[in-house]
């Protein structure tokens, strides 16, 4: 590439490289914004907080996924007990963002029915979860990374059309769209880091 070729001459010929592109914006914007326009309707207020939460637990809830994949049946006695006590932490967590749904999703939502199980509707556009089995291993039976929260896309389109939730879809969808955004920045900055070692190697 001529570029490439000319840069130890003409130091500006590298300009062509120095794309500057608005960044999307974050999770933590859009919360920062739609809190500034929450409604004070009672039932409302603390509804984006809670999604936010709930998106962090999800997370956590994946993360723990893969890294119990990742460690496969043969667990040393320490890497158990840290698995134990990732599980009893997010097991509290969770219990607390449970006991606070029916403030948002209406009171009939019951934290040991199934409700929280089905799955989104791929047809009108809601994200599915993640599926992967889980390892086999002593832990088993406790499975609190696989508990399905309570979001709007997992109590699915129709429901949330029937109990009047399409603003707490709205703001889930808001929140989930941050997510996509900060996880492509992260993989531009990889990408632009690897690329750069790549051509002073």
């Amino acid at each position: 590439m001529a570029v490439m070729r000319d840069h130890s001459i003409d130091p500006k010929a590298m300009d062509v490289f120095d794309v500057r592109m608005a960044k999307a914006p974050s999770v933590k914007t859009i919360e920062i914004s739609l809190l500034a326009r929450e409604p004070a309707a009672e039932g409302c207020r603390g509804s984006v907080t809670w999604i936010a939460r709930g998106l962090l637990l999800e997370q956590t809830q994946i993360m723990l996924r893969m890294d119990l994949k990742e460690a496969g049946p043969q667990c040393t006695e320490c890497q158990l007990l840290l698995f134990a006590r990732r599980r009893d932490r997010l097991s509290g967590e969770i219990a607390s963002f449970l006991a606070d749904a029916p403030s948002y999703v209406g009171p009939g939502y019951d934290t040991n029915s199934d409700e929280g199980n089905s799955r989104p509707l791929d047809e009108d556009g809601w994200d599915g979860r993640l599926d992967d089995e889980l390892p086999m291993g002593p832990l088993d039976g406790c499975a609190t990374e696989s508990i399905h929260l309570p979001f709007p896309s997992a109590l699915g389109v129709q429901r949330c059309r029937d109990d009047g939730l399409e603003w707490l879809a709205e703001q889930e969808m808001q929140l989930r769209t941050g997510q996509a955004n900060d996880t492509l920045h992260k993989l531009r900055l990889a990408l632009a880091d690897k690329a750069m070692l790549f051509r002073t190697n």
